[in-house]
């Protein structure tokens, strides 16, 4: 489909579900051929004006399927009309479905050039909203001028684009240019992020960059919990859901955190402990590794005990923290047991954020197992900062009496800089 007159029309949340209808139709033609289908362009783009048009790239493994791909678009209404001058992208042209939101179809092999600068380019945008912004001006005023124009319209806004992509080591013509993060991923994959950006709230996604430093601030998309939870437990319910858990390691924050909610969806403890254990090493923030709690662990707790053994000695950060997680919250009542503090205790770590799990584990067992943890109070058996923390986090406590608190006070030692010498700057807000 050709289009000659130009109207940019502001963000329409419309466009993601506009973009799951056309590719819902395709991929039930293609089938097996199409690895995935991305939503590439300005409607792509949470926020950006945009022409109302939907643009589609469909990715296939290479040219040797190509003919049976074309053979299987035209069976329902595409018409092949060449690479229109862009190698690496096949556009497809149709007359009719008017059932569909207009759309301009492609057809790219995986390694295409032209495939990784769409993404590219769109991927910047997402993770920028102030380029979005401001995209979205050249845009309207590219409009306003050259409303009947549409080659005019796109030399109007070149230079803007010319921009972006060098920001992002690429180039406006077809270069081997890489989208930021995991290349491939699944169908699933692709159509979960497109419902995460369609949630995505932007105010609340610039608060989150200042709750979790160790993030890299481009893969925060910015979803409330409320609105992953709910997103979650539907995908829990399908059963292609593996497809997605085992995309690893996932391009977004909000994708770990939709992992973490949908694993403690689970009603199978066998296969949630397994899944866990293969989740934790690319878990690298405290939100998600604090947010990942299965209740069926709690139905398990002999079996549980056993893989947080295992847990608590592993290298990474938030598979330790993760460990000491589930020990403070499935062992320290009724399958309470002394050696279980014993193994917290004797860890060392310079790592902040397991020793501010450290500090919470002996602040909440103080205030539900008094009598056989203080002794690795007045012991001081922790090290310095994380006995410090300790105590502070108790004294701020409700749930431990007044005399109790003021018997704490007495036993805080000087209080070093840092962890055994850890880093402590930007850490966020941890601070528990």
């Amino acid at each position: 489909m050709v289009t000659k007159r130009v109207i940019v029309r502001p963000y329409d949340e419309a466009w993601a579900q506009n973009f799951m209808e056309i590719s819902a139709e395709i991929r039930a033609a293609l089938g097996e051929l199409a690895l995935r289908i991305e939503h590439v362009g300005s409607t792509s783009v949470r926020g950006l004006s945009a022409k109302p048009i939907i643009d589609l790239d469909v990715v296939i493994r290479d040219d040797s399927v190509f003919e049976t791909v074309v053979s299987r678009l035209q069976a329902i209404g595409y018409r092949h009309e060449g690479d229109l001058g862009i190698p690496g992208r096949e556009a497809f042209a149709y007359e009719g479905k008017d059932h569909l939101q207009k759309h301009h179809l492609y057809v790219c092999p995986a390694d295409s050039a032209e495939l990784k600068r769409h993404l590219a380019f769109r991927d910047y945008l997402r993770a920028h909203p102030e380029a979005a912004v401001e995209y979205s001006r050249v845009k309207e005023e590219g409009a306003k001028r050259y409303p009947e124009d549409i080659d005019r319209y796109i030399a109007f806004k070149a230079p803007f684009i010319e921009e972006i992509m060098g920001r992002i080591g690429a180039c406006t013509r077809p270069c081997a240019a890489v989208s930021p993060g995991k290349g491939d991923s699944s169908m699933l994959t692709e159509e979960i992020r497109e419902e995460l950006f369609r949630l995505q709230d932007r105010a609340y996604g610039a608060f989150q960059r200042k709750l979790i430093p160790t993030v890299d601030p481009d893969t925060l998309i910015g979803v409330r919990t409320p609105d992953l939870r709910r997103y979650a437990r539907q995908l829990a319910k399908r059963e292609e859901i593996t497809a997605f858990l085992e995309d690893l390691p996932h391009r977004y924050f909000h994708e770990n955190q939709l992992h973490a909610f949908i694993l403690s969806e689970s009603k199978d403890y066998t296969w949630c402990a397994a899944e866990v254990s293969r989740f934790l090493p690319y878990v690298d923030n405290w939100a998600t590794c604090d947010q990942l709690s299965p209740r069926v662990f709690r139905k398990h707790r002999p079996e549980l005990l056993e893989k947080i053994r295992e847990w608590i000695s592993a290298e990474e950060t938030y598979t330790v923290r993760f460990a000491i997680g589930m020990l403070m919250e499935h062992f320290l009542v009724e399958d309470f047991d002394p050696a279980y503090p014993e193994l917290v205790a004797n860890l060392r770590s310079e790592e902040y954020y397991v020793n501010m799990m450290i500090a919470w584990y002996f602040a909440t067992a103080l205030a539900k197992q008094y009598e056989a943890i203080i002794p690795y109070i007045e012991k001081c058996r922790l090290s310095l900062w994380t006995h410090n923390k300790a105590i502070q986090k108790s004294v701020e406590s409700n749930r431990i009496p007044a005399e109790r608190k003021e018997y704490l006070k007495s036993l805080r030692g000087k209080k070093p800089d840092r962890p055994n010498g850890a880093q402590m700057s930007g850490r966020g807000t941890d601070d528990r």
